[in-house]
């Protein structure tokens, strides 16, 4: 009897295993624009509904560039995760902390069916050179005010597909009930770094709305009053 249980969890681990395996790694990525902050928790939920993915890989992340706020030029560029073996996720937690805003955001998205073919290294990226191949990666790309866009795609815009686009609602942690978040993250220093430009100029949070053309596929000179 111990010996048939035995091998039957083999097989279902073996099962469980191949399974796995039959998926191609897949990696992720998260940038910030017009914003510096820091990515406090990624979590993928996987097709069984059950199973949470919690990638180890969180931190600052992002450019204030004041020069580029001014002319209205705003992009994505950062960080990317390693690569993951498990099945592609269904659906995922995102949480940052924004410095600009001084608070701390978090938000549901749901992924596609077609996360996997979306994410084929076998497409070729036509506006990024000749016969250039190469994997896409699935992006979360956040701005000031909650703003969050998540995409496929690489560092080239042309080869980049909207999945979806949405403002996060404002969270909060135990240990932020305890500790102010501006006393968390460097906040402070950032905000004293950039003292002079606050009291200048004002964050453009028009365009970091859902009417807005999206940033991941699109930069353009939006310095223009509203």
């Amino acid at each position: 009897m111990i010996k048939n249980r035995i091998i039957t969890f083999f097989f279902a681990f073996m099962l469980a295993a191949c399974a796995y395996a039959q998926h191609e790694p897949w990696g992720y990525g998260f940038t910030a624009a017009a914003d510096e902050v820091f990515n406090t928790e990624i979590r993928f939920v996987l097709p069984d509904n059950k199973t949470e993915l919690r990638p180890l890989s969180v931190g600052i992340s992002g450019a204030f560039l004041t020069q580029e706020i001014l002319n209205g030029y705003f992009a994505f560029r950062g960080f990317s995760g390693p690569k993951q073996s498990a099945p592609y996720p269904i659906r995922a937690y995102v949480e940052w902390v924004s410095f600009v805003d001084k608070k701390r955001y978090g938000i549901w998205l749901n992924f596609p069916t077609n996360l996997d073919f979306l994410t084929d290294e076998d497409s070729y990226i036509s506006g990024c050179g000749k016969g250039w191949q190469m994997r896409r990666i699935l992006n979360f790309g956040v701005a000031p005010g909650g703003y969050i866009e998540t995409y496929i795609g690489t560092g080239c815009e042309a080869d980049r597909v909207i999945l979806n686009r949405n403002i996060a609602s404002e969270v909060q942690t135990e240990y932020d009930k305890t500790v102010p978040l501006v006393d968390q993250y460097g906040i402070n220093e950032f905000h004293e770094k950039h003292k002079e430009f606050f009291i200048k100029y004002t964050i453009p949070y028009w365009r970091f709305q859902l009417e807005q053309p999206p940033i991941a596929t699109s930069r353009r000179n939006n310095n223009q009053s509203q």
